[in-house]
């Protein structure tokens, strides 16, 4: 069975606020539905939502520049592997999408899915974002719509 894609589903209640929110109290990020998110405030929201403790590693393998302010965020989704997926180049100002932001929640919270199997037309089969996907459906973190 085919599921409408991934991008009609409610983005911050669905994947932000639910999972996020589910730990946060008054630090979590707040936008409107239809507003993107840099990868670096979604990373350093997230972090603070959860409250992780903060990693103070001041060499980062990353290409790109980090602001001071983001480097404890940084240090510490990458040291949870949160960021694998975007290689060297961070580029912590261009939008998430909602497939990254899946896998950088998986990773912080070091849940995983009982089954990686989603059946969404624009999410590829196996990998981080098909078991990030799967993971937000078993938490009811999302819900498609149909």
């Amino acid at each position: 069975m085919s599921i409408t894609p991934l991008k009609r589903i409610a983005f911050f209640v669905s994947v932000v606020l639910l999972p996020v929110g589910a730990w946060a109290s008054t630090d979590s990020l707040s936008v409107p539905d239809s507003a993107s998110v840099s990868r670096g405030e979604f990373v350093r929201a997230s972090i603070q939502s959860l409250h992780l403790p903060l990693q103070n590693q001041t060499t980062l393998r990353y290409r790109t520049p980090i602001p001071a302010g983001l480097k404890p965020y940084i240090a510490t989704a990458s040291a949870l592997s949160a960021l694998d997926q975007f290689g060297s180049n961070l580029s912590l100002g261009q939008s998430i999408t909602r497939g990254e932001a899946l896998v950088v929640l998986m990773h912080l919270t070091q849940l995983h899915p009982a089954s990686a199997t989603v059946d969404f037309l624009d999410v590829p089969y196996g990998g981080d974002v098909m078991k990030a996907v799967s993971l937000a459906l078993e938490k009811n973190w999302m819900k498609p719509d149909s």
